[in-house]
């Protein structure tokens, strides 16, 4: 509209002079035209004090659209025009990235893939108030939207079966923990040691101090073990939809879920829809590795989801594989994901 107002206002001067001219006239009209420039000088001078602001929601469903909220900071005194926001969106699953000029204000966004979108304003390109002139800006910002994966019904009645039946407590011999209770070693004081682990009977029998390191109860839960692999982008989603589809059905039941991450694996815990939406966010937001990961150490049945099997699963690991082509036990394809997974497990008892 300001635009419009200009060349009209222009045209009417120039009309103006045409008929009768005169000074005044013709310097209104070099005012009118230099008005622009001037505006556009103001916001290049004024460019590094721009500040470019990103909200969105945390989380959203997949292929529904979510509201991300671009705003920039400026003088209140700084006559600007059109403003375009330069956003980069990047997906944590599938890797896939996007490029996209956005305007100020509300705009939707969404993922066909599930995933943990981050954006990133890479840039805002900002015209003096007549829209005429660009100026590009150096304004930074980022946010992270959570598309969650979709998930479909298992009958999991008879899983229990997959997880052994023991007594008593079992105590892992190589690595001490945090069981007072029991012993995992002895061995002199060293410092830094809590007092709380010197064992004074034996200390003031040897005339030295020595310590007790508590020992670590071995965990015979269920867990479902998700490899994040290289993998092409609907693979990557179908994996995680697996996942998500296969801990949902566990509801109830005290299990952890893990993945490896760049510095090794990570583990939650979880046994009600509330843990795993917390749990969900925390897997995707994990960058997909390249290399085979590190040997699975823990005890108890592993269910183990990845796209390429690894050389040091355990034997006695229960392995989903995700792949473009199916027709081996324990591989589904995303086209028929519900019924192969549910196949699985009815072989699986």
């Amino acid at each position: 509209m300001t635009q419009a107002l200009w060349v009209l206002c222009l045209l009417l001067l120039a009309a103006g002079y045409i008929a009768a001219p005169s000074g005044p006239v013709l310097a209104a009209g070099l005012a009118a035209l230099m008005l622009p420039v001037l505006s556009w000088l103001a916001v290049l001078l004024c460019r590094r004090k721009l500040r470019a602001e990103l909200s969105c929601p945390a989380s959203a469903e997949k292929g529904r659209p979510a509201a991300v909220r671009l705003t920039l900071r400026r003088p209140r005194a700084l006559p600007v025009g059109r403003v375009r926001f330069h956003l980069a969106a990047e997906n944590t699953v599938t890797g896939e990235t996007a490029c996209m000029t956005l305007p100020e204000g509300e705009s939707a966004v969404s993922g066909r893939l599930c995933g943990c979108l981050t954006l990133r304003i890479t840039g805002v390109t900002v015209w003096d108030a007549f829209s005429l002139l660009p100026v590009p800006a150096p304004c930074r910002a980022r946010g992270q939207l959570c598309v969650m994966p979709d998930t479909f019904p298992l009958d999991m009645e008879d899983f229990q079966a997959l997880r052994p039946r023991r007594e008593g407590s079992v105590y892992d011999p190589g690595r001490r923990g945090t069981d007072r209770t029991e012993t995992f070693q002895v061995r002199d004081y060293a410092p830094g040691d809590s007092l709380r682990q010197v064992h004074w009977k034996l200390s003031g029998k040897t005339g030295r101090l020595v310590v007790r390191d508590p020992a670590r109860p071995v965990d015979h839960r269920l867990t479902v073990l998700v490899l994040r692999q290289k993998a092409p982008p609907p693979l990557a989603d179908t994996l995680m939809e697996a996942a998500a589809s296969l801990c949902q059905a566990l509801e109830g039941r005290s299990f952890r879920l893990a993945w490896n991450g760049p510095e090794g694996y990570e583990s939650r815990t979880l046994g009600n829809q509330e843990q795993l939406a917390q749990a969900l966010p925390e897997l995707m937001k994990s960058p997909a590795q390249e290399s085979d990961p590190p040997p699975w150490q823990e005890a108890g049945t592993v269910i183990c989801l990845c796209c390429r099997v690894p050389p040091d699963l355990p034997e006695n690991a229960l392995v989903l594989r995700c792949s473009q082509q199916g027709g081996e036990p324990g591989v589904f394809i995303p086209e028929q994901m519900p019924q192969q997974i549910q196949q699985w497990i009815r072989s699986a008892q």
